[in-house]
């Protein structure tokens, strides 16, 4: 039995463990477990890293331990034959009378292959654990049917939902609407979900619809919104909705149109990557009174240019800590414009990678704007050594926490710059060897998602 490092309590009361099976062997891990006794364990975290099928050990696990005030429970990446079954039975078990939080990863609750629909529904409409609140599902390969089971149950009070590549689908998605014990759903996330306008449509007719405060629907290419269910997700959006994810959705000019003229006054985060949105689009968005409300901002990939980033630069942003503008068209215009700034004193994160930018361009980086930028991503932009001599004598770079400069054609005149630089303790990051640490900390637009 193990820590879990991701859940580690400050008070004496709440113990929270990860059990890694590998694999389960009940002798030994299911006495242990069994053996803290009620009210001990908070949280728990089973995974595996063999290919051992688990049912039956889980199955006495769920029967036999004793788990009265266990509120998070992860299932990840167990290997099950009867999984579908398997579900069933422990959610109609009193061993979790206090879970909140279920998360099931990579683990199949979809049933056996030869496990028909009607089966499927059956088996999931026996779930029980109503005093869950949030439902993580990612790859469970749980299909429409069992989302039609779950919903049937009337067991569903969930708060927040979160479904990454399941097949959702036009009968997900109509189960889901429909689902009378959801009207408290406050957080939906279906990313990969294989939804069409169809399931779109059925969703903003939902009785939660206008109550949602997170939105994601992001699509990765498994999520085709098409221009009519864009617009219908930018056209009635929850005016309660703080966090808004359309990446790669098709989202296109129309589209984002209405979405600038709703009304979105709670707005914190908008990520809109990867969606054509063009003029037409980007600037009605970018004068929209709620942008001014924001404080992370995703509009990588979008057709942003210098002259709407000098549109963006040019109204008050005092709220926006993170700006994602990677694959824009920039120039040493735009860049100058941004690091010109006084409009964005929080703006703590900003990402540049892919802007075509050339290393005369980060000149721009000797105004004195943006007060509060602590990271800054340059990958993917032919700087060459040039470039890196001129951000190695920018004064900025003393105050900045990371820079990543993968891909940037820099080479041995460069990096020499930058190691006789006072910036370099651990601040930059992609470059050949070991010379300069790189950071993993994830970029907040990232965070989002996690």
């Amino acid at each position: 039995m193990k820590r879990w490092e991701a859940g580690k309590a400050r008070d004496t009361d709440a113990l929270r463990v990860a059990l890694v099976l590998d694999p389960l062997k009940e002798e030994t891990d299911i006495e242990r477990l069994c053996a803290l006794g009620p009210n001990s364990l908070r949280a728990l975290r089973l995974k595996k890293t063999s290919y051992e099928r688990l049912d039956a050990p889980l199955g006495h696990l769920f029967r036999e331990a004793t788990l009265d005030a266990l509120e998070h429970l992860v299932l990840d990446q167990l290997t099950l034959l009867r999984g579908a079954e398997l579900l069933s039975e422990f959610a109609n078990h009193r061993t979790f009378p206090a879970l909140q939080k279920l998360e099931i990863l990579a683990t199949n609750i979809g049933g056996r292959r030869d496990l028909g629909d009607a089966v499927l529904t059956a088996l999931h409409s026996k779930f029980a654990l109503d005093k869950v609140r949030v439902l993580h599902l990612y790859l469970t390969s749980i299909r429409a049917r069992g989302l039609e089971g779950l919903c049937r149950s009337g067991a569903l009070f969930l708060e927040c939902l979160v479904l990454d590549g399941e097949r959702v689908e036009l009968d997900g998605a109509r189960a889901l609407a429909t689902c009378a014990t959801l009207s408290g759903l406050r957080h939906l996330t279906l990313r990969r979900a294989h939804l069409d306008d169809g399931g779109i449509e059925l969703l903003t007719n939902a009785e939660f619809w206008p109550a949602l405060e997170t939105l994601s629907l992001a699509g990765d290419r498994a999520i085709r919104l098409g221009t009519a269910a864009a617009r219908r997700v930018c056209e009635t959006p929850s005016h309660r909705l703080q966090v808004l994810d359309l990446a790669s959705s098709d989202v296109d000019g129309d589209a984002a149109r209405q979405l600038a003229h709703a009304p979105l006054a709670a707005m914190g985060t908008l990520i809109l990557s990867g969606n054509s949105l063009g003029r037409e689009g980007l600037v009605p968005l970018l004068e929209s009174t709620w942008l001014e409300h924001v404080e992370v901002l995703d509009l990588s990939g979008t057709g942003m240019d210098d002259e709407l980033v000098q549109r963006l630069v040019s109204r008050s942003m005092k709220r926006l800590k993170a700006l994602n503008l990677a694959g824009s068209a920039l120039t040493h215009l735009g860049l100058t414009a941004l690091m010109r700034t006084h409009q964005m004193p929080l703006l703590s994160e900003l990402s540049l990678a892919s802007c075509r930018l050339e290393g005369e361009a980060l000149e721009a980086l000797q105004a004195d704007g943006l007060p509060s930028l602590a990271r800054l991503e340059l990958s993917f932009n032919p700087l060459g050594d040039d470039g890196a001599q001129r951000l190695a004598a920018a004064p900025r770079c003393e105050h900045l926490r990371a820079i990543s400069l993968e891909s940037t054609h820099i080479l041995n005149s460069g990096i020499a710059a930058l190691q006789a630089s006072r910036y370099t303790c651990g601040r930059f990051g992609g470059l050949p060897g070991h010379i300069l640490a790189a950071t993993h900390e994830p970029w907040m637009w990232s965070r989002i998602r996690s």
